[in-house]
């Protein structure tokens, strides 16, 4: 029997049974292993809110260092319970050396170890999209951030759409690893009307040259 994914293929014999071979089969780490070399992105965390909640950390261990390279945090549909001007908080003078916002046409740029996903406070009482990727080069110097945010209103139109980048280096990347990462002020919490989970995942394919 064949598995195929992508382009990688892998022989797979049968156990078990009357077949007479004896072969040990894949362990779960080997198929998990076999879909993280292959996929793009593959999901490591699940977090569920059930509570109102001010601020929010990834713990540093489910990023699982040693596997993946690039990462996607996404806030799929929540609910804003208050109004909140998102940002991502890193060790002072360590994070953004040189970062943008982009909302309606208006481009700022900062050096801040406060990295702000919209240009101002998104309002109580709607629900908001959130999405942030990041990327380390070969070496973990040089950490990339970039995101989109936006939050739909009634009338068909986005309150206070933005999308930038930051560009990470110094303590960041080793605090990270340490600490995790923390969006504060995204103020969102449970409800009927919006998707109740936040989603960690992962992708290895990015990886540099060792």
């Amino acid at each position: 029997m064949g598995l195929t994914l992508n382009s990688s293929s892998l022989a797979l014999e049968a156990t078990g049974g009357g077949g007479g071979g004896g072969a040990a089969g894949l362990s779960t780490a080997d198929v998990t292993k076999l879909v993280q070399d292959n996929s793009d992105w593959s999901l490591l965390k699940r977090y569920e809110v059930t509570a109102n909640i001010t601020d929010f950390t990834f713990p540093a261990a489910d990023f699982d260092f040693d596997n993946n390279w690039s990462w996607k945090m996404v806030f799929p549909n929540n609910y804003k319970h208050a109004a909140g001007h998102m940002y991502w908080d890193f060790p002072s003078g360590s994070c953004a050396y040189y970062g943008r916002n982009i909302s309606n046409g208006t481009v700022t740029a900062n050096s801040t170890s406060l990295v702000y996903c919209s240009t101002a406070s998104h309002p109580a009482g709607a629900n908001m999209n959130h999405v942030t990727e990041m990327d380390r080069d070969s070496n973990n110097h040089r950490w990339h951030l970039k995101w989109d945010t936006g939050m739909g209103l009634g009338g068909g139109y986005w309150n206070n759409p933005t999308w930038g980048y930051a560009v990470m280096e110094g303590a960041t990347p080793a605090s990270i690893r340490s600490n995790g990462m923390t969006l504060k002020n995204c103020s969102i919490g449970p409800s009927a009307n919006a998707n109740n989970y936040i989603y960690l995942y992962g992708s290895n394919t990015t990886k540099g040259a060792a």
